[in-house]
């Protein structure tokens, strides 16, 4: 039988925050919420030593790179952390009304507007030759 003396109950409700914190910290990312308000994403990929970009494309909702994109991001739902730090030019991106995907050599950054209007913005450590479809002519 467990006693319940104080250092039994410091030690239960140390345990209970540290498990409330570390669930509060993951967030779930989906598709559907984050491209819900797009019609065309920007797509940009960016020369590595300057500002200008190689390459600007419009893509529809509906194009094979933008399911391809969702796909992956339906694939990759769980393990996002919240961020509220602005980050450098990224590698590629991909930017629409309401949101925005900053994809770096090892991680990306999404950021979007929520069903309440409010602002958010995540990130995820991944590999930037994950989005190497992006890059493709097709």
């Amino acid at each position: 039988m467990i006693s319940f003396n104080k250092t039994n109950i410091r030690a239960l409700t140390l345990s209970l925050f540290l498990m409330i914190l570390t669930n509060s910290c993951a967030q779930i990312i989906d598709s559907n919420e984050l491209f819900k308000n797009e019609t065309f994403l920007k797509l940009n990929i960016y020369q590595t030593d300057t500002v200008f970009t190689d390459n600007s494309v419009d893509l529809e909702i509906a194009s094979p790179k933008v399911k391809e994109l969702r796909s992956w991001i339906d694939n990759n739902k769980t393990d996002w952390k919240s961020s509220i730090a602005s980050f450098a030019q990224p590698k590629i991106s991909v930017i629409g009304d309401d949101f925005r995907m900053l994809i770096f050599r090892d991680f990306v950054v999404i950021g979007y507007v929520d069903n309440k209007g409010k602002q958010k913005q995540f990130t995820k450590q991944t590999d930037y030759w994950d989005f190497k479809f992006l890059l493709s002519e097709k």
